[in-house]
């Protein structure tokens, strides 16, 4: 409770001085210094909030340190919504990706229950010429 309200107190006093609460929350999101403070305020804040943010939380969720926190507000969103926004965010986001990035995106969309698109990502990593990619399909398959 300590560190969300803390979080919230940074947020407002961020928000006093830019007036755009997406805005501050996009570009905490972004750096790895403010990226923690950014999701526990997520955590308290409405869920409309979150929804509008789902391409920078779900890049969080790649950071080893904050991947967990990332997943639980993405949870937090209605799954309707977050099932029609998360996909598009993953799908990008594999086009360059190494093992790390494909594990931890594994690991986002069977935390969400989005088995479809697991089942996609495990596809994708199965036909992959590294073996280490490979590996996120024999974890999280059988696909």
């Amino acid at each position: 409770m300590r560190a969300a309200a803390q979080a919230a107190a940074e947020l407002h006093r961020n928000l006093d001085s830019s007036g755009d609460a997406l805005h501050v929350l996009t570009t905490a999101l972004q750096h790895p210094s403010s990226r923690r403070t950014a999701l526990i305020a997520l955590s308290v804040l409405e869920t409309d909030v979150t929804a509008a943010l789902v391409a920078p939380v779900v890049e969080a969720s790649l950071s080893h340190r904050d991947a967990l926190l990332a997943r639980q507000v993405i949870g937090r969103i209605p799954y309707r919504v977050y099932e029609a926004a998360v996909p598009g965010v993953v799908n990008d986001l594999l086009a360059d990706a190494d093992d790390d990035t494909y594990r931890r995106l594994a690991e986002l969309l069977d935390h969400l229950g989005l088995d479809p698109q697991l089942e996609l990502l495990c596809e994708r990593a199965a036909s992959s010429d590294d073996p280490d990619i490979r590996e996120v399909a024999a974890d999280f398959g059988p696909y």
